[in-house]
């Protein structure tokens, strides 16, 4: 059974490729095993975003982030503008 640091570096090393799919898809199976995604988690997802052109989807992920009440950073806020 996977550890929440299994998921997160599995959807981190999916952000690092940029590959926002397959790190929104490991963010959805970390939450379907129990497991709530932390700040790494979310700002790693919103960066996969980035990474593909997709600032709206950067900045969905970034409320969804705040909307679970996990306080974003610069990183989180980086990566958003970025994204633009």
């Amino acid at each position: 059974q996977p550890s929440g640091v299994t998921f997160t570096s599995v959807i981190d090393s999916c952000a690092k490729v940029g590959n926002r799919e397959e790190a929104a898809l490991w963010l959805a199976k970390m939450l379907a095993a129990g497991f709530a995604p932390d700040k790494l988690a979310y700002t790693s997802v919103i960066d996969a975003c980035a990474k593909s052109g997709k600032p709206e989807e950067a900045q969905r992920w970034l409320f969804q982030m705040e909307s679970h009440g996990i306080v974003a950073d610069c990183v989180a806020y980086s990566s958003v503008i970025n994204a633009w």
